[in-house]
């Protein structure tokens, strides 16, 4: 069972609902207040208009991002092509560093970041079999925004799995002393080998003193990211935005991504990009901060299907 569904289930069940798990269900529950009933399958899944073709849009990037930009939600810059030789015919186009993602993925399967060079990048095309999209690779403070229609329910600051030099041990020790302890361990995999090899290092450099070395480029949680929650300091002016993006493609429930350098400053005064909208957001994450708030959105979101007093 999940931890999206076992909260869903646990908080259902505080607020006095009627749960049923079906047979041989691990993720399907049916709630019930009496009179009106949901189901939820592993997450939730909540359009704004259930009869509306553009539920479709979440999960095509090449699409959200063209209705995004259209209606002035920033973006990265953002080239689409059909396919992988499409692409490599163009890579003349393309600025890099870059990050190429899958145009239907989903759960940053296909995602490459931080793409240096044109040789590189026709390493990694034939991993794509259908449309993709290449984004100008950016860095900064990355954030995930859960809304839930016209509020945003939560908000955290997703820090990339990293070490910091002390100019006395290597990364492998520095790894190693930061998972004793540390609540999800940080795993040597391929992804961090590529991530430390690109910056020149290996398992056995001992980094500078102070010396940030991020191990992954993506705040993978589960593999030893970590969160802050943000969500009493999210600048009304990015709430807006982020409501205004979920809506764009008919969610009601959506986790938005974002880059910017600081979500307590107005979008105006700073540079802020806008990289994926999540149809089906871990909601689990906002439970289990490493650092500020615990969450409760499930109850927020029940209370509010149910016509409940939270």
């Amino acid at each position: 069972m999940s931890e999206n569904f076992r909260i869903i289930v646990e908080e259902a069940k505080k607020l006095r609902l009627k749960t049923e798990i079906p047979p041989l269900g691990k993720k399907a529950v049916f709630i019930s207040d009496g009179k009106n009933e949901i189901m939820v399958y592993g997450t939730f899944h909540i359009k704004n208009n259930p009869a509306s073709e553009s539920i479709r849009l979440s999960k095509n990037k090449s699409l959200t991002y063209y209705v995004w930009k259209k209606n002035g939600i920033p973006l990265p810059g953002s080239l689409y092509f059909r396919n992988a030789i499409e692409a490599a015919a163009t890579i003349e186009a393309i600025k890099f560093p870059a990050i190429a993602k899958e145009n239907s993925g989903a759960k940053s399967v296909n995602v490459f970041p931080n793409i240096k060079n044109k040789g590189e990048l026709l390493t990694i095309l034939p991993n794509f079999k259908k449309g993709l999209v290449i984004q100008e690779m950016l860095f900064g403070k990355e954030y995930r925004i859960l809304v839930y229609g016209n509020k945003i329910l939560g908000c955290l600051n997703m820090i990339l799995p990293q070490i910091v030099g002390d100019g006395k041990h290597s990364i492998r020790e520095l790894i190693e002393n930061k998972n004793k302890g540390f609540g999800k361990k940080i795993i040597l995999n391929d992804k961090v080998l590529s991530t430390i090899s690109k910056e020149s290092y290996s398992l056995n450099s001992i980094p500078p003193r102070d010396t940030v070395i991020c191990l992954q480029n993506n705040s993978c949680l589960a593999e030893g990211g970590t969160s802050v929650d943000c969500t009493d300091i999210i600048h009304e002016s990015i709430k807006q935005l982020a409501i205004k993006a979920s809506r764009l493609v008919n969610l009601k429930l959506s986790g938005v991504d974002i880059i910017c350098e600081d979500i307590s400053l107005d979008a105006s005064k700073q540079k802020i990009y806008f990289l994926e909208v999540n149809a089906h957001p871990d909601i689990y994450i906002h439970y289990f901060p490493s650092l500020g708030e615990k969450r409760n959105v499930i109850r927020e979101i029940l209370c509010d299907i149910f016509k409940l007093t939270n």
